[in-house]
């Protein structure tokens, strides 16, 4: 007898990948971490805990017990950020392109100081800033702002900030005008007053005129500010020269006797000068 052909039809089932039964290491990891519940750092370490060679941070995470405890502290990245500063920031330990970063704005004081050219940076390699700049993209953690030097005035210290993740952080910083001392001028002749005031770093302000029965024409009788203060480079300095004596009238004393002419020529402020006589017809003797 033939035996019959049969022709069988099979079907063949693709199933769907597995699914690890990790849900031990996700308990322990979220019990731990409570912010990676629902981010991505959760589902990271599904692979981290099934299959523990996949990288060096999930080959550590296995072998600590299933826990970060033990890598915690580690930088898995080389981004100079720890593991676990990483996990609270819910960022991704292991993948530098999510290194948590956060902003630098800085206030620099007086308008004074910024209209000279102050600028902060964050040292010591970073690049000069204007006040009121903010410099995004820095890595947490602690940090030095530094300040530029400027010409008249005295730049603060260097600065010490910490750097939060995804926040701006906003110091200010106050520059100190440099002060010089004023020259003490009073009884120098203008020249040389002026001269000693402009090689101070000082400017000669107005000039105006009185007259002295102390000091000689031509010489400086008051300045303003005084000699010895202490001032902003730059600061004008007032001076008052002198005239000399002020005039006075002449007292008419003609016809008086010797004495009262005398007397009064020295109350006006005179002195008696050289005494002659002469004879006359109409003026009395000793007048």
């Amino acid at each position: 007898m033939r035996k019959r052909s049969v022709m069988v039809s099979c079907v063949l089932l693709l199933a769907s990948s597995p699914v690890w039964a990790v849900s031990e290491f996700l308990d322990a990891a979220v019990a731990q971490y409570p912010n990676i519940a629902g981010t991505r750092l959760e589902s990271c370490s599904l692979c981290h805990s099934s299959v523990p060679a996949r990288n060096s941070y999930g080959t550590a995470y296995a072998n600590g017990g299933f826990d970060f405890v033990a890598i915690q502290n580690l930088d898995s990245d080389g981004d100079t950020v720890s593991n676990l500063t990483e996990i609270q920031d819910l960022t991704f330990p292991g993948n530098a392109a999510d290194t948590p970063t956060g902003s630098v704005q800085v206030t620099i004081e007086p308008a004074g100081a910024r209209s000279a050219g102050a600028q902060w940076r964050v040292g010591p390699s970073g690049t000069y800033q204007n006040s009121g700049a903010i410099v995004s993209g820095i890595v947490i953690g602690s940090k030095t702002i530094q300040f530029k030097p400027v010409a008249g005035w005295t730049a603060p210290g260097d600065l010490p900030v910490t750097v939060l993740f995804n926040q701006t952080i906003t110091p200010s910083a106050t520059y100190t005008q440099q002060q010089v001392s004023v020259p003490n001028v009073v009884g120098m002749t203008q020249a040389a007053a002026s001269s000693a005031i402009t090689g101070a770093g000082l400017s000669v302000g107005t000039i105006t005129q009185a007259s002295s029965d102390t000091v000689p024409a031509g010489s400086v009788i008051s300045q303003n500010p005084t000699g010895g203060a202490q001032v902003a480079p730059g600061t004008a300095v007032n001076l008052v020269i002198s005239t000399g004596p002020a005039p006075v009238a002449v007292p008419n004393v003609v016809g008086m006797t010797q004495a009262a002419a005398s007397s009064a020529i020295t109350g006006a402020g005179l002195s008696v000068g050289t005494i002659t006589q002469a004879s006359s017809d109409t003026v009395p003797a000793g007048s």
